[in-house]
């Protein structure tokens, strides 16, 4: 999400879309990949000449891909390149000499691992880092260091003291890694974002089951220039609170910005803001609305801010004063603890990662943009219809039916809120589950009027 020279806002959700000011729709870009039925796009960064640079994944009827897509001022499409195998694109930014490093995950059945990679101006790529274990790694979050080299946020499944513990890698201009960090408790903790501290250090922030006051906290860990945890903090209430991303403020402070279920009714979410300092004291804390996921933050120029829940086809925007205050909030009290996560040194195998180029196509679509303080019929049964879920749990296979018409679209999201599955629904579905991972998601049902049905699933 960027505030454009004009003071436009351009917001990366599964389409690309631009707003004015005033929260205004002008323009919006569908990407269209010759090769899938879904993209998902997964971080954009501003680029060189006014244009995007957006990473992303492609899904075939077999694999995913992960690919580099750069952009005009007006999202239309200049380059893509995919990669040749199973693998996503989780995060990407801008280097020096118009050059972008980009981040993610090789899903290969014997060969997991985690990548960074170099790509020029023009999407040709100039060199691959690839990490193998025979577990899962995944980078989510590049941040550029202050010596020229990159910080790596994502979680390990092959180190560490739980099933899966924070990943925090710091590499060198050239991707050669420097050292690395498995952070974590004795169950999972999912690392997601990171930065760098005006001391030269690192905080990272994820999700933590080990940690914490309810089913899974936010989780922050302030760390010095080599890894070594200065301090750590939980937040969270007695159900699901889960970090999105981690900013940078103009005042020398932080933003945590994600979902909470701990302060809503059973079986939803709302949106949550944390403001504090590198010394890990919290300045404030807000929910806003009900109903999706905080995706991301920026300052504008008039000192206020824009939050971001980018979860298409209802995509929302909130614009706040400085403080976090405007529209409709609430003032929410986590539980916030101290923690002493363990912390592994990993050792890594090298791999290879290859790419070619693609064409994309585009189509222009207009999200749904709606009002948080009036979001009409969340939550509510569609009228004369209605729905049925079966069964729930579920294992490798589940039923959705609706007695009546109406109903559009179909979204299934995992529990850090990221789309896993999406199509246009009628009256019944049977969804193949079986290459779902065990626990938590969400289904969202909407039709040709922006009335939402949502609900929890769980995989058995």
């Amino acid at each position: 999400m960027f505030q454009t020279t004009g003071g436009n806002y351009v917001i990366a959700a599964d389409v690309l879309f631009s707003v004015d000011s005033l929260g205004n729709y002008l323009w919006g870009i569908d990407y269209q990949h010759p090769w899938s039925y879904s993209m998902n796009l997964h971080s954009a960064a501003k680029a060189d000449a006014g244009g995007f640079i957006i990473s992303g994944t492609i899904s075939t009827a077999l694999d995913v891909y992960g690919f580099i897509l750069k952009t005009d001022s007006l999202g239309n499409p200049l380059w893509c390149t995919t990669a040749t195998e199973d693998c996503s694109a989780q995060s990407v930014i801008q280097t020096t000499g118009g050059a972008y490093i980009f981040v993610g995950s090789r899903n290969l059945p014997l060969n997991s691992g985690c990548f960074i990679s170099k790509i020029s101006s023009t999407g040709n790529i100039l060199w691959s880092r690839v990490t193998d274990k025979p577990g899962q790694e995944t980078f989510r979050s590049v941040y550029p260091a202050f010596d020229g080299g990159f910080i790596i946020a994502g979680y390990t499944t092959s180190f560490g003291a739980g099933d899966r513990d924070f990943l925090l890698v710091k590499t060198n201009s050239s991707g050669n890694t420097l050292w690395s960090k498995a952070i974590g408790g004795s169950n999972t903790d999912d690392g997601i974002s990171v930065i760098q501290s005006p001391d030269s250090g690192y905080v990272i922030c994820g999700s933590t089951e080990s940690f914490g006051a309810g089913i899974a906290d936010i989780l922050i860990i302030k760390t010095d220039s080599v890894g070594t945890i200065q301090w750590s903090r939980t937040f969270g209430g007695t159900h699901y609170d889960i970090p999105r991303f981690i900013k940078s403020s103009g005042d020398g402070n932080f933003f945590i910005g994600g979902f909470t279920q701990s302060f809503t009714p059973p079986g939803f979410a709302e949106l949550f803001l944390i403001k504090m300092t590198f010394n890990g004291d919290t300045l404030w804390s807000r929910s806003y609305g009900e109903g999706n996921v905080l995706d991301d933050i920026i300052e504008t120029s008039d000192g206020g801010l824009l939050l971001g829940a980018m979860n298409y086809p209802n995509s929302e925007l909130i614009k706040l004063d400085s403080m976090g205050l405007g529209g409709c909030y609430d003032q929410i009290s986590f539980t916030i603890d101290t923690c002493s996560p363990s912390v592994v040194t990993p050792t890594w195998n090298s791999g290879f990662l290859s790419f070619t180029s693609v064409s994309m196509d585009t189509l222009h679509r207009t999200p749904l943009i709606t009002n948080v303080c009036n979001l009409s019929g969340l939550g509510e049964e569609f009228d004369n219809t209605t729905i049925s879920v079966f069964p729930n749990p579920f294992n490798d296979k589940l039923e959705i039916s609706s007695s009546g018409s109406g109903i559009n679209d179909l979204f299934i999201f995992d529990s850090l809120s990221r789309k896993i599955f999406s199509t246009r629904f009628s009256d019944s579905i049977s969804i193949n589950t079986i290459r779902l991972t065990k626990g938590v998601y969400f289904y969202k049902l909407i039709n040709r009027n922006g009335i939402l049905k949502s609900g929890k699933l769980i995989k058995l």
